[in-house]
């Protein structure tokens, strides 16, 4: 008589290939993982339910995660998914290295969810478990929809639908297919838990804007922001790569974090957050050119930026004397920019407006001759009709940064170049 087939479907746990290490005294495995799998052995973090031994998840940086990898098949990458538990895993060790780890199985229970604790990896987790349960939806409609056209629909209609289940299933396929590392440290207390998330959250250096700016190839207005650094002769040679911003004595007119601020409000205005979907569907040429233009036209308007240019006068001078080495006042111009000089038709096409640029320059020319600094025994001072507007603070020689204060300045400057008259109104109503 044969032997009886075994079904491993019904196992009540999963062997995986790891490497076994010995970390702080404990045990850590080193496994890789299916993406497919992760929704299923990790916990699903939940925005709605912080949990006590975590911080809180944004459902739309995980989403943002999740187009991330789905978007960039041959390219994403990401650090291993770092989780613990309080419980030992069984593992058989099949090799041993010396002084390394040892190399073999790891057995985990199919509930490994209900027991390992995320360290480092939430959004990563949520991001993948929100592209999978979509994927898997559309796959369902696509499936019922081929159904109908199969049998009251054309040849082009079924052809259609064929063409998108099978990108959907591409992508299930690269879940199935692309794997993340994951490391598991066992006999980890509640108490041990919270002081490794501590101590990672303490001890990760974050990347500042400007060096973020400057390695960025994905964002359309980062790879914008450094070929203008590049080929301006305002900007070449004086715009911080490395810090978040150019401080008041530096010789660098502004950061590239700056730069790309810049950048996304003279394409997009200065209303919140730009989506990397409404980036790319902007050509690096296009938002290259209106950038361009901005620029110019603060020249034209300001002499002592083409003094700048020419290297006649040192950028530390401007933001000494002038409301113009304000980084906000820029930003907020390069907004106004965006309401006169640039127009959006229905397919999100930018194209450039040169009446609108024409009245811009008008407007800047008339708002700098007001924007001098005074120093005196009590400090420094600016015109009172900078106060007028609402946007600065009493005292201050800069406006304030606020989102609000950000677009209420933006607001003006865009209602003086349209009335030919500046500072007419004096604030908004």
């Amino acid at each position: 008589m044969s032997e009886p087939i075994t079904l491993a479907g019904y196992s009540a746990t999963k062997d995986l290939v790891a490497q076994c290490v010995v970390r702080g005294g404990k045990s850590v495995y080193i496994v890789s993982l299916p993406i497919d799998l992760v929704p299923v052995h990790l916990a699903i973090p939940d925005p709605s339910k912080p949990i006590d031994l975590n911080r809180a998840v944004s459902k739309s940086h995980a989403e943002s995660f999740g187009r991330y990898w789905l978007n960039a098949p041959d390219s994403w990458t990401v650090p291993p998914l770092l989780v613990d538990t309080a419980q030992s895993l069984p593992f058989t060790a099949d090799y041993t290295v010396e002084n390394g780890p040892k190399l073999g199985r790891v057995q985990i229970p199919n509930y490994s969810n209900q027991m390992l604790r995320t360290l480092d990896g939430q959004h990563r987790i949520l991001g993948w478990a929100l592209i999978r349960d979509r994927l898997l939806q559309e796959e369902n409609q696509q499936i019922s929809f081929l159904l109908e056209a199969k049998k009251s629909g054309t040849a082009l209609e079924r052809q259609i639908i064929e063409q998108k289940l099978h990108e959907v299933r591409r992508n299930l396929k690269r879940m199935h297919t692309e794997q993340v590392t994951l490391e598991i440290i066992t006999g980890v207390s509640d108490f041990e838990h919270k002081t490794f998330f501590v101590t990672i959250a303490d001890n990760a250096q974050g990347i500042n804007t400007s060096e973020r700016t400057r390695l960025d190839e994905v964002n359309m207005t980062s790879r914008v922001a450094k070929m203008l650094a590049d080929n301006l002769p305002l900007l070449n040679g004086r715009v911080e790569e490395r810090k978040a911003s150019a401080g008041k004595r530096s010789k660098d007119l502004l950061s590239l974090a700056n730069l790309r601020d810049i950048t996304r409000h003279v394409c997009f205005g200065i209303q919140g957050k730009v989506t990397l979907i409404r980036e790319q569907q902007v050509s690096d040429d296009t938002a290259y050119e209106l950038s361009k233009h901005f620029f110019e036209g603060l020249m034209t308007a300001i002499p002592s930026l083409t003094e700048i240019a020419n290297g006649t006068q040192p950028p530390e001078k401007l933001k000494e004397d002038s409301l113009l080495g304000s980084v906000t006042i820029l930003r907020c111009l390069a907004g106004s920019y965006n309401n006169l000089a640039v127009t959006s038709d229905k397919n999100n096409n930018l194209k450039w407006n040169n009446p609108g640029h024409e009245k811009f320059v008008v407007m800047a020319k008339e708002t700098a001759k007001k924007m001098k600094i005074t120093r005196s025994a009590q400090g420094r001072s600016i015109n009172p009709v900078w106060e007028a507007t609402h946007c600065f603070n009493a005292g201050e020689v800069a406006p304030r940064s606020r989102a609000q204060d950000l677009r209420n300045l933006s607001t003006l400057f865009t209602f003086w170049a349209e009335s030919g008259t500046a500072f007419s109104p004096k604030k908004l109503p």
